[in-house]
């Protein structure tokens, strides 16, 4: 008799213990009855016994895990903000670049070509010119050959400067989409964590259903998973991932200057970079024209001489041209001499153009004529 009194003693404490056990706290709350007909509903396997002092002390524990959870996924979604505030930051300081120079995205090869094309027309006229001018009598020696080789250096190191004009505004195009695959990494990120709380927040219900404490442990160390993992990704948003999108953007910064830096080089060299196609219709700046024919160049520069006004000289001037004129006579006449013994029809080429500067018209130094005696009465 006293041994039955003992067991339903203790069936009544239990049952009151499991009752209490399972009423949520404030904190979380209101939560339905720990029935198994409600547990059944929501098709919890939660067991049949088990012992209540260890599933209250689980419940408590789970529940400061949910807390931190929830705080740290909240934590995270706010990370966003910093990184929207730099992207904003950094595609404005773009586009000013992109609208100032007069760049269209994704053309910067064709603007190249035709600037390349520029320079290969440059070329050949300072070829055409150097020509020309190493023909003329004061030419000094090897002139061409000097003029050829300095113009094919300078056409070298324009391409080269072009080329790398290409590379770098190419860098600035890749460091801009990596910038976005960035902020895609941000959202991914930011929805794991959402994810991962609302999973947090379902499984903390289901432990207030478990009457079993051992699969109340299960679900607990589950949950204390998921809290891990918001965790790592609120610390790898706020830190890690941030401070690597602030090192590609200011990468991208450094960039742009460096490019602003090249186009006002070439710019001074008289090459059209910014809004070339505005100014090329406006004619704001005139192009690179194409190279004029020899024949051109020389009826332009012989125009130049017949207008030139001479310069009155001095009598020493006078005295000390003497020998210079002595030895063009004496070339001259070696020049015929040779022209005679190869049997040549015509003088050389520049003995033909000096004879023709020579037999220019001089402009004779205008005299004020007195008035004739009778002329004025």
């Amino acid at each position: 008799m006293k041994q039955s009194q003992t067991f339903f003693i203790y069936s009544i404490v239990y049952t009151l213990g499991c009752v209490v056990s399972a009423q949520p706290s404030a904190a979380s709350g209101p939560a339905p009855a720990a029935t198994p007909a409600s547990a059944a509903n929501q098709h919890i396997d939660a067991g049949e016994r088990g012992n209540w002092v260890l599933k209250r002390k689980c419940v408590r524990e789970a529940q400061s895990v949910n807390q931190q959870l929830q705080k740290d996924a909240v934590a995270a979604q706010k990370a966003r903000s910093k990184f929207s505030t730099e992207l904003e930051r950094i595609e404005k300081k773009i586009l000013d670049f992109y609208s100032e120079k007069g760049f269209a995205k994704g053309k910067i090869t064709a603007l190249v070509d035709e600037l390349k094309e520029d320079v290969q027309k440059d070329k050949d006229r300072r070829i055409a010119a150097a020509i020309k001018k190493s023909e003329r009598d004061d030419a000094p020696i090897n002139f061409y050959e000097v003029q050829v080789e300095a113009i094919e250096k300078d056409t070298k190191r324009l391409l080269r400067d072009f080329d790398q004009f290409n590379l770098d505004m190419k860098s600035i195009a890749d460091l801009e989409g990596s910038i976005k695959e960035r902020m895609k990494t941000v959202d991914k990120n930011i929805k794991d964590a959402t994810d991962a709380a609302t999973q947090g927040a379902k499984k903390f219900d289901e432990i207030w259903w478990i009457i079993d404490d051992q699969k109340a442990s299960d679900a607990y160390y589950a949950l204390q998973g998921l809290s891990d993992k918001v965790a790592a990704i609120k610390s790898y948003l706020e830190d890690t991932l941030f401070n690597d999108f602030k090192t590609v953007t200011g990468t991208l910064e450094k960039q742009i200057d460096q490019v602003n830096k090249q186009v006002d080089a070439l710019e001074q060299r008289g090459l059209l970079l910014i809004h070339r196609s505005v100014r090329l219709k406006t004619r704001e700046v005139a192009p690179l024209d194409e190279p004029t024919t020899v024949e051109e160049s020389e009826e332009q520069e012989e125009a130049q001489v017949r207008t030139r006004p001479k310069k009155a000289e001095s009598w020493w001037e006078g005295l000390l041209a003497l020998p210079g004129q002595w030895w063009r006579s004496v070339c001259s006449s070696v020049e015929a001499v040779g022209a005679l013994l190869w049997g040549s029809s015509k003088p050389p080429v520049r003995a033909r153009r000096r004879r023709a500067v020579e037999q220019e018209p001089q402009e004779e130094p205008a005299v004020e004529s007195s008035p004739e005696p009778g002329a004025e009465k």
